[in-house]
This record gives structure tokens, sequence and C-alpha cells, in this order.
């Protein structure tokens, strides 16, 4: 009886650790689609995941422009060499600064003739507590507000396109965020705690992705934005130093759990956002969550139009849209 009783337990851990691993599980992007005469932008591709986007894209044949603080000619090498591929490009942007997001775009229009991929990557996760150079929460601005400016400043980019794509790279954790009508009035957007920050601006970019997909299909331009799950990438590193409270230190504790028993590796985090720039079965799919390659559900404060369309129009504020630039 006892020999059956552990027989059944054995059983039903493998039958869970199976559904695990299937549920967990890193599909590949298998899109063979040729990339050649692409030119794709990826905001924070020197390093993690946005590293391995490049690559992706570029062993395609796409024509990569990496837009990063870290404009290293090491690393430029690093990608032609691995990816067989001279054209990659590196681009200088800070972006806790709007006024080095306008000068990229004004290189960017001044040296492009289309821009057929653009890829919102960058991001920091819990930084020191400081603002920006635009006195502004520093996760917010480098998150979400610049790729809410730059995505802007690139639309007449996009437009030459025969195709444009825009992706934004959200979290899991947009599902654990606090952003609420209380957190926003006409001048301003804030986390209630600055604990909250990156989850806050991950849910942020669900809402504009969604908006800039109304906005933009009279173009023929798609907008979606997915999360890569947990990956071992700096971020987490970066982050945990600054967790200091019990409560962060028991994420910490559950986060560094996870990264043991996943193991999932930044090129793994990118296979989603490969998947969104290049395969033909998402070409006409626009305004989506997506996760592990399929479309996913959205937090609920999506649903909330009145909600969503003021943080739009508070955003275009905190940027500094010219009337010429909105849409």
């Amino acid at each position: 009886m006892i020999q059956l009783l552990i027989i059944g337990i054995v059983f039903l851990l493998g039958v869970f650790m199976v559904v695990v691993c299937v549920i967990l599980s890193s599909p590949k992007c298998t899109s063979k689609v040729c990339l050649v005469g692409k030119t794709a932008l990826v905001t924070g591709g020197s390093s993690g995941i946005g590293y391995q986007t490049v690559l992706g894209l570029a062993a395609r044949g796409c024509r990569v422009i990496v837009a990063d603080q870290n404009v290293d000619e090491k690393i430029q090498r690093s990608l032609i060499k691995e990816s067989n591929n001279p054209n990659i490009i590196m681009q200088y942007v800070d972006l806790a600064s709007f006024e080095s997001v306008r000068e990229l775009a004004r290189r960017l229009t001044a040296s492009e003739d289309k821009l057929d991929i653009l890829i919102n990557n960058a991001g920091i996760g819990k930084g020191p507590d400081k603002l920006s150079k635009d006195d502004l929460d520093d996760t917010w601005q480098i998150n979400y507000f610049s790729a809410f400016l730059l995505t802007h400043l690139l639309i007449g980019l996009l437009k030459k396109s025969s195709a444009g794509r825009v992706i934004f790279t959200s979290s899991l954790l947009s599902h654990v965020h606090q952003l609420s009508s209380e957190n926003i009035t006409a001048t301003e957007i804030k986390s209630s705690e600055y604990f909250l920050s990156y989850s806050d601006t991950k849910v942020a970019l669900i809402i504009a992705s969604d908006i800039f997909a109304t906005k933009l299909n009279k173009f023929n331009i798609t907008s979606n934005v997915y999360h890569p799950g947990i990956a071992n990438t700096a971020i987490f590193e970066r982050s945990m130093r600054n967790m200091e409270g019990i409560g962060e230190k028991a994420l910490v504790f559950v986060l560094r759990l996870l990264l043991f028993f996943l193991n999932k590796t930044p090129e793994d985090g990118a296979q989603t956002a490969l998947h969104l720039a290049v395969s033909r079965e998402v070409e006409n799919i626009t305004g989506r969550y997506f996760g592990r390659l399929s479309e996913t559900w959205k937090p609920r404060i999506c649903k909330d139009k009145i909600l969503c369309e003021k943080i739009w129009t508070t955003s275009e504020t905190i940027v500094k849209l010219e009337s010429n630039e909105r849409l």
C-alpha cells in the first residue's frame, strides 16, 4: 500500500513537472523570413535581450540600428562577427533625456530613407531613487516616456515602410501594478511607491501600444507589446542590489529561485520580440499583448478606456509633443 502511494506521488510529481515545463518552456522564433532590404531600430541593444534581438534580426539580413547609451565598437564588432552581417550601426541615446531622444530622431530622419521595425526594448528595473535630466522619475522616463516620445518622432520614417512594425517590451509584472487615476493628473503620472515604478511603467507601455495600434492602423503600421518572461539578465541583478525593505528582500528571494530553476537566457527572452518583428503570421496583427509567441491576456486597467486616454494625453504633455508631432 505504501509502495503504491509512493508511486502515485512520484507519478503526480512527474505530471506536475511536465506541465510546468510546458508552461514555462521557451519556444523559438522559427520564421525563415529574409529581412534583406529592411531596417530596424532596437533601443538598449548593447546587452541582454536587446543584444540577442539585434543578433536575431541581423542574422536574417536586416540592417540594424542599435540605439544605446553604451556605444562601444567592441559590441558592434561582436554583433557583426556573430551574425556575419556588417550592416549594424551604433547610435548614442540617453533615454533619461528627452533632448537626447530628439537628437537621435533628428539624426535618423536625416540619414535613413525608411524604418521598417522599431523595437522599444530598453529599460531599467529598480534603480537608485533619483530624478532624470528632465526632473522625472528615472524609471518612468527611461522605461516609458522616452519610448512614447521616440515612437512619435519616428512615425515619419515608419510611414515610408510598406508595412511598419512597432514593438514594446513589457513585463509579467505589469499584472501587479498599482497605476490608477489617483496617480495621474493633467501634467503628471507617477507611482504611489517608488518600488512600484517598474511594474507601473510596464502596464503604461501596454496602454500606449494599444492606442498607437489604433492611431497608426491607417498608415499600415502595427503596434504590439510583449513580455519576455523571466530571463536572467543584468536588469535583475541591478534591481536586486537596490532592494532593501522586507517585502523587497522577499521578492529578491523569489526572483533568485525562479531564475535558478527556469534558467531562461536573454536569447530565450528575445524570441517573442523576433516573432513580432519578422513572422508573417503577425503581419496584420495589431494592438495585442504577447508572451511565448502567442497572445496573452492584458491587465484589467487596459479595458478602462477613459483612464487609458488620460494616460495618453498626459504623456503627450510630459514629453512636450509639438502639435505637428501628435497623432
